[in-house]
């Protein structure tokens, strides 16, 4: 896990689903507005899933958690 020096304001948490059986990659945007505080002190919960066709053999979903900054520009 990366760890970062400074509070981190406005984060988005972004869902990545690969699914290799059935050509597919599925972006779910979870969460928008989360600060990261220094250290890596942080504790962020969501609920998401991705639902597909059966498939035999059975096979894997690749599952990545990106954490975005928003930055906002300032007038």
């Amino acid at each position: 896990m990366e760890h970062w020096r400074n509070e981190v304001k406005n984060v988005t948490v972004t869902v990545i689903f690969t699914d290799l059986a059935h050509d597919r990659v599925v972006r779910k945007m979870v969460v928008e507005g989360v600060d990261l505080l220094p250290d890596g002190e942080v504790s962020v919960e969501f609920d998401v899933e991705y639902l597909r066709e059966l498939t035999i053999p059975k096979t894997s979903v690749g599952v990545n958690v990106i954490f975005t900054e928003n930055k906002r520009n300032h007038y």
